[in-house]
């Protein structure tokens, strides 16, 4: 047997799409919890460990996920009251499937926007520079004075490059530079909400570069962040997609 519902459209009215869902499902807090195996109800509870919501906690972010029950007084063949009524909340597991869906296409629309835009804006900065040549001159557009280029270098200064390519699908690499007298140096990767997840120690001393394997990240932005002798130098944003 299966849990069937009214799908088809000419049972409903008003229908609508869900608004704020990311926002409602934020709000859930899901627990773990043991039942009540010696209430006084008469109910046969499980004894194993259960997943779930707290239907009072539910009820004050969507009440329409609840819904309050009365269970009836139990009675023996003398009319002895064995076991009171009772009066609890219940959840509707199967409403908040929809929820879900549409929180989760809610982020992945937001995730999928902040890419674009990032991406228009390498794009535009890329066909910008393209366009202007290698010897162009925003101060003097028509190049009427001759140029010079002039490439300057310091090993030991720090450096931190951006990921090439960015935004990436499975694998970049991050170049960067470290004096010959730094003591310690992490490069640390944090995702979008800022919880830390890899550090790594940077041993190498002058020009090296990190090569950064991430098929396993889910797409968004991602930060990583330069310490050299326990000092941030610098942190730079990657886009993952």
């Amino acid at each position: 047997a299966g849990l069937w519902t009214l799908s088809d459209q000419m049972f409903k009215t008003h229908i609508d799409s869900i608004p704020n869902a990311s926002n409602i499902v934020s709000r859930l807090k899901p627990k773990m919890y043991y039942l009540d195996t010696a209430n006084a109800y008469g109910i046969n509870f499980a004894k194993e460990k259960q997943f779930g919501l707290i239907a009072e906690d539910v009820y004050a972010v969507a009440p329409e996920l609840t819904k309050q029950f009365i269970k009836p007084a139990d009675v023996d063949s003398a009319g002895n009251v064995v076991h009171a009524s009772v009066s609890f909340k219940a959840l509707n597991y199967t409403e908040m499937i929809p929820l879900l869906i549409a929180a989760f296409k809610e982020q992945k629309h937001s995730t999928d926007s902040t890419i674009a835009a990032l991406q228009n804006q390498i794009n535009n900065c890329c066909n910008s520079n393209h366009s202007h040549g290698a010897n162009y001159n925003p101060t003097n557009p028509n190049n009427d004075v001759a140029n010079t280029d002039v490439k300057l270098s310091d090993a030991q200064n720090v450096v931190l490059d951006q990921n090439q390519p960015n935004p990436f699908s499975e694998q970049t690499t991050i170049g960067y530079s470290l004096p010959d007298n730094t003591t310690t140096a992490q490069m640390l990767f944090y995702n979008a909400s800022g919880r830390l997840i890899k550090s790594l120690e940077l041993t190498n001393k002058g020009k090296g570069q990190v090569n950064v394997f991430a098929e396993d990240l889910t797409n968004g932005i991602y930060t990583y962040t330069l310490v050299v002798d326990g000092k941030i130098f610098e942190t730079k944003k990657m886009v993952k997609q």
